[in-house]
């Protein structure tokens, strides 16, 4: 079996991690331990490392955190309650102990999202867990990450105090579902979008009609999301698709490399198109947008 891909979900209540295909299809059954608390970045590797030892093979690890992180490094893990954690290079330390294997490290909810967006539009996910999480995505493409979890939605409180898991416990199922209703209210009046997708573990819990906007997800997307990740011949590692040529004919990236390819495959664009037109005059024309293309592909 080709080796897959290890997807780790990094969470305040739970640490999960299995072994995906490039298509986000698991290989085998996801491992599930509790998160420690406090979680400093020693423990979690020594729980990752244990977690892992019976997975099948993988060249790849992708990993969603629960904060704000870039360039592998972490920036916030309020739900870990570490100071280790802020500067701290996670994706480094991951590949470092998994013998230099690479290693792409995402927000939690922005790779969560890679499984569950259609790619059209403007989209966002909130994940509903020990905190609120959240991933904007347009046209596919993963917009800078915001922490909405820690701004203020009611009387000072933030979205985590007012819609987390120690809250929902507080003050039960049925007004934790009015507090979300209200929450998602706010979020079509401040981004429009044209949708909305509700994951993590507490989305089992939302009773709610919900608008025709908003959908349910499967909370295994934040292992699933790992593959778009590194699925990078279709798709850059934002879930981007490839631009697309005037001809149609997809537009390699790269340097003088990809417009290269771009001039050869727009040059077989004309004859193709030329060659279907049955008119003389059609056939000029058809090449004279053929050659258009040309010249664009190659700026």
């Amino acid at each position: 079996m080709k080796p897959g891909i290890l997807a780790i979900d990094i969470g305040g209540t739970g640490l999960k991690a299995t072994v995906i295909d490039d298509r986000g299809h698991m290989q085998v059954e996801r491992v599930r331990v509790a998160t420690p608390h406090p979680c400093p970045p020693a423990l979690l590797l020594e729980k990752l490392g244990e977690m892992v030892k019976t997975l099948p093979a993988y060249d790849r690890i992708a990993v969603g955190f629960p904060g704000v992180v870039r360039k592998g490094h972490v920036y916030t893990a309020a739900h870990l309650e570490s100071p280790e954690w802020i500067g701290y290079d996670l994706a480094g330390a991951i590949s470092k102990a998994a013998s230099g294997t690479p290693v792409q490290l995402l927000n939690d909810a922005d790779l969560q999202g890679l499984a569950l967006i259609s790619g059209k539009g403007l989209e966002l996910v909130m994940t509903l867990g020990t905190g609120i999480g959240t991933g904007l995505y347009r046209d596919g493409e993963l917009m800078p990450h915001m922490e909405i979890a820690h701004h203020p939605i009611h009387k000072n409180r933030t979205y985590d105090e007012y819609l987390g898991e120690a809250e929902r416990k507080k003050i039960g199922r049925k007004r934790w579902n009015k507090r979300l209703a209200r929450a998602l209210d706010l979020m079509t009046i401040l981004l429009r979008p044209d949708r909305i997708y509700l994951g993590g573990g507490n989305s089992a819990r939302v009773d709610l009609k919900l608008p025709k906007h908003v959908r349910l997800g499967s909370n295994d997307a934040g292992l699933e999301g790992g593959a778009f990740v590194w699925n990078t011949a279709l798709r850059s590692a934002a879930g981007k698709p490839v631009p697309q040529s005037d001809t149609g004919v997809p537009v390699p990236e790269g340097g003088a490399a990809g417009k290269s390819a771009a001039k050869k495959a727009a040059k077989k664009a004309v004859k193709t198109v030329a060659g279907k037109t049955a008119s003389k005059v059609a056939s000029k024309a058809a090449k004279k947008a053929a050659k258009k293309a040309v010249k664009k592909a190659a700026a």
